[in-house]
């Protein structure tokens, strides 16, 4: 495969993350305006899919189910199951230096065929009729 290939190829598949973990974590928000990590994958045949993990405790530590997710993820990349995943959790988050803190949706996205891991900021807020509204959303390297 070319690099332009591949680049698409990693764009399109981000894409198809992005917008999987922001229709799950709306329908979340929506049910009960909070929610714990989740995750997706998208396997070596291009099927996106939910990852689920239950550790037993009804109420994990948010930074607990994360870790757990990326344990997961490292071993399927290791077992060659998957391509791409994507971990979408709560954080509350500034733009810049400038702006205020405010809640947002993070999805941080990994892929097999680059060495970078972005996180990818949705913020968002309710509305006085608690309709979730999505700002405009940006992406920082780690």
């Amino acid at each position: 495969l070319s690099q332009k290939t591949t680049m698409a190829n990693i764009q399109v598949d981000k894409l198809s993350l992005i917008n999987f973990s922001l229709k799950m974590v709306k329908e979340l928000l929506h049910e009960n305006e909070e929610y714990y990590p989740i995750a997706s994958a998208i396997d070596l045949n291009g099927d996106t899919k939910p990852i689920m993990y239950f550790g037993g405790n009804d109420n994990p530590l948010c930074e607990d189910v994360i870790t757990e997710y990326l344990g997961i993820f490292e071993r399927e990349i290791e077992n060659s199951e998957i391509r791409a995943y994507a971990i979408a959790y709560d954080v509350r988050v500034s733009r810049n230096s400038e702006s205020e803190k405010t809640d947002a949706i993070a999805i941080k996205i990994k892929h097999v065929e680059t060495e970078e891991v972005i996180i990818y900021y949705y913020p968002y807020t309710f509305t006085q009729q608690r309709k979730l509204a999505i700002g405009e959303s940006w992406g920082e390297i780690q």
